[in-house]
């Protein structure tokens, strides 16, 4: 199949690795022509024999970057009053099937949908399972794909496990209640006699990338996590496990995806047994192990050729289009 790809190349480090997974899937399995700041101009012939247009996660900041109108657009010209941005209006002809990798969700859900609606986007894919009713109420179908994991890179490297309890990341307290923020700290008051390695961020400083963070994860028995915006399971869940790392998080749906004490240390909302729950987990070799072993056999369905599958499976379902 050839796909049309539109995403952006960074220069520089990108810690969000889904993007890039996604675009090496597409690229394994299709022929790809991948179009965005970065990458080389396609030729006509590329856009317009596109059998399936991909709006990737990156190609959103191009819209709002490059000084797209987000406004809804009576017809699809191809001749446009309107400022189009980067990709001009090259993508609003194509007949070929449309979907959108969207990201952050919990904001420019408006935005998002005004460029489904003007671009004849029929599906919009999100990460975040709360958005889909949103989405809907501005009149575009979403479906939920969780996050992936790239199991090549976060793996076991057979380290020594010489951190306790462990973070590093974004705090994101304006999005998430502040529930990481506190339990972190809490995990500092409570904890200071074990070994910790806290390390938090407010935008992406500090980060450790790619084997570099997949060795540290490594290094750690307990990782301290939470859900993230929209209660959302962030991508940090899946790499922890298939480190070999446990997370430590307080009692949550997390969008139907694990069980407490089967898939993570959990801990009461108030951190009322934050302590006696560490010291189980340490204590208690079969309730780690058991811990363990669960996180290991999940963590195979995140794996990023699974998380194509269900694509392929929403895709038919919806678009009755085959990849």
């Amino acid at each position: 199949m050839r796909v049309l790809y539109l995403s952006d190349n960074p220069t520089e480090f990108r810690n969000a690795y889904y993007y890039d997974d996604w675009i090496s899937l597409f690229v394994h399995h299709h022929d790809v022509t991948l179009w965005g700041p970065g990458y080389s101009e396609p030729s006509r012939e590329d856009i317009d024999g596109a059998e399936l247009l991909i709006v990737g996660h990156g190609a959103f900041n191009v819209f709002v970057e490059s000084g797209y109108t987000f406004e809804l657009r009576k017809k699809r010209n191809f001749f446009s009053s309107h400022n189009d941005g980067y990709y001009g209006s090259a993508i609003r002809n194509l007949s070929c099937p449309k979907i959108f990798f969207s990201k952050n969700d919990y904001k420019y859900v408006l935005g998002k949908s005004m460029i489904c609606k003007n671009e004849g986007i029929k599906l919009l894919i999100t990460n975040s399972r709360s958005t889909i009713p949103e989405f809907a109420e501005h009149g575009v179908l979403a479906e939920w794909i969780p996050f992936g994991v790239d199991l090549g890179v976060f793996k076991d490297y057979g380290l020594d496990k010489t951190i306790d309890i462990g973070f590093r990341g974004n705090l994101n307290s304006v999005y998430n209640g502040g529930i990481r923020e506190r339990l972190i700290a809490q995990v500092g008051v409570e904890c200071a006699d074990l070994n910790l390695d806290l390390v938090t961020s407010d935008d992406g400083e500090n980060f450790l990338i790619m084997e570099d963070y997949a060795r540290w994860i490594n290094r750690c028995s307990l990782i301290v996590n939470t859900v993230s915006a929209c209660e959302t399971v962030g991508p940090k869940w899946w790499e922890e496990m298939a480190c070999g790392s446990v997370p430590l998080a307080p009692e949550n749906d997390y969008e139907g995806l694990f069980e407490p004490d089967v898939h993570y240390l959990s801990v009461k909302p108030d951190f009322s047994n934050l302590r006696s729950q560490i010291d189980r987990f340490f204590s208690d070799k079969d309730f780690k192990n058991n811990i363990l072993q669960n996180c290991l056999k999940i963590v195979q369905s995140a794996e990023m050729e699974n998380r194509y599958q269900e694509l392929s499976n929403v895709l038919k379902k919806t678009l009755l289009c085959e990849i």
